[in-house]
C-alpha cells in the first residue's frame, strides 16, 4: 500500500493498536482533537491527497482493508481532548474528503427515491455518521469542527472550518468561528453546498479579513479543489441519484469502516517526541525543521505555547 509505513515489530507493543477512521475521529469522549502550536502547517500537495483517494477507492473495489500510517496523540484525559503529535496531514485530508462527501450527499436530489424509505435511512444514517466525525458540541449548545487549533482560530483553521461546515450547521458554529457566518450567503445562492464554498473561497474580501489570494494558496484549499473535483468525477457516470446515493454510500463506508490506523496515545510531550525521534530513527522520513524543533520544546516543555509562537514567527 502506498501510504504503508515500515515499524518494527517490538515496536507494536507501545501502540493502542490498529483502529478505523472512524473510531478515531467519533470517539464521544473526546470533544476536539488539536493541532497544537508547535506543528508545522498543514502541507500535503495536491497530487498526494489525490492519491490517498486513489488509494481508497482501489482498497474499495478490491474489497479489503488499508491502512494509512501511524497517528501519535497527547490524550488530555482531563480535557477529553487529543493533541495531535504525529498525523496532521492524514487527519486534514481524511475530513476534507469526508466534508466533500457529506455535502455530495445533501446535494443529492431526494425526490428522486424520497418513497424508498430504505434509501432514505440510509442517506440519513450515513450523514449522522459523517456528523459524529466532523463536529463536536462546545458549551452544551455550539458546534465546532473535530479538528481545531491553538487558542484561538487563525487564517487556516477558518478557511478548514469553512470547507467543512454545512448549511445546517453554519448557524450553530461556536462563537470562535463568527466570521464564517458570512459563507451562509453563499448558501442560500448556490444549488450546492461544495458550490458555495468554492464561491466563497473565491471572495476578494469576506468577513474577517480573508482575501482571495491568500486562500486560494493554502494547501487546504488546494486540496478541497481537487478532491472535490475527483469526488465528482466518481460520480458523474451514475445514471440517477439513487445509484450516486449508493456510490457515495460505498465510499464513505470504505473510508470510514476499512481505512485504519495504529494509534499511539502517550501521558505527555517527553514521551511523544521521544516516540517521534523514534520514528525517525526507524525509517519513517521526519524533516529536520521538525526534529530541531521537537528538540527545543523537549528542552523546555512548560513553555510549549511560547515556543511555538516564536518557531512560527521565525519560519
Amino acid at each position: 500500500m502506498w501510504f504503508g509505513f515500515r515499524i518494527t515489530p517490538q515496536y507494536f507493543l507501545l501502540m493502542e493498536g490498529k483502529k478505523k477512521i472512524y473510531d478515531v475521529l467519533s470517539d464521544s469522549e473526546i470533544k476536539s482533537i488539536n493541532i497544537p502550536i508547535y506543528q508545522r502547517q498543514y502541507a500535503w500537495e495536491p497530487s498526494v491527497a489525490s492519491q490517498l483517494l486513489t488509494d481508497i477507492i482501489e482498497t474499495q473495489d478490491a474489497d479489503r482493508g488499508a491502512l494509512i500510517g501511524l497517528l501519535v496523540f497527547i490524550n488530555r484525559e482531563e480535557a477529553q481532548e487529543l493533541d495531535v503529535v504525529d498525523g496532521q496531514q492524514r487527519i486534514t485530508t481524511v475530513m476534507l474528503l469526508l466534508g466533500i462527501i457529506r455535502s455530495e450527499l445533501r446535494a443529492l436530489n431526494q425526490n428522486e427515491f424520497v418513497n424508498d424509505h430504505s434509501r432514505m435511512n440510509k442517506l440519513y444514517a450515513r450523514l449522522g455518521k459523517l456528523d459524529s466525525c466532523l463536529y463536536r458540541e462546545q458549551d452544551n449548545e455550539k458546534k465546532a469542527i473535530t479538528l481545531q487549533y491553538g487558542h484561538e482560530p487563525g487564517y487556516h483553521e477558518k478557511i478548514l472550518t469553512g470547507l467543512l461546515v454545512g448549511k445546517e450547521v453554519i448557524n450553530e458554529l461556536h462563537p470562535r468561528f463568527l466570521e464564517i457566518s458570512k459563507l451562509s450567503d453563499d448558501f442560500e445562492k448556490f444549488e450546492t453546498e461544495n458550490s458555495a464554498k468554492k464561491k466563497w473561497i473565491k471572495r476578494s474580501r469576506v468577513e474577517g479579513g480573508f482575501n482571495q489570494t491568500r486562500a486560494k494558496g493554502l494547501k487546504v484549499t488546494k486540496n478541497f479543489l481537487k478532491l472535490e473535483t475527483e469526488v465528482n468525477q466518481y460520480i458523474e457516470e451514475c445514471k440517477s441519484e439513487a445509484e450516486k446515493l449508493e456510490r457515495l454510500i460505498k465510499l464513505t463506508d470504505t473510508i470510514l469502516d476499512r481505512v485504519n490506523v495504529i494509534v499511539y496515545s502517550t501521558r505527555n510531550e517527553a514521551e511523544a517526541f521521544n516516540l517521534f525521534e523514534t520514528l525517525n530513527d526507524r525509517g519513517m522520513a521526519v524533516a529536520a525543521y521538525d526534529l530541531i524543533k521537537s528538540f527545543c520544546i523537549q528542552k523546555d516543555p512548560q513553555k510549549i505555547e511560547e515556543i511555538g509562537k516564536l518557531w512560527n514567527n521565525i519560519f
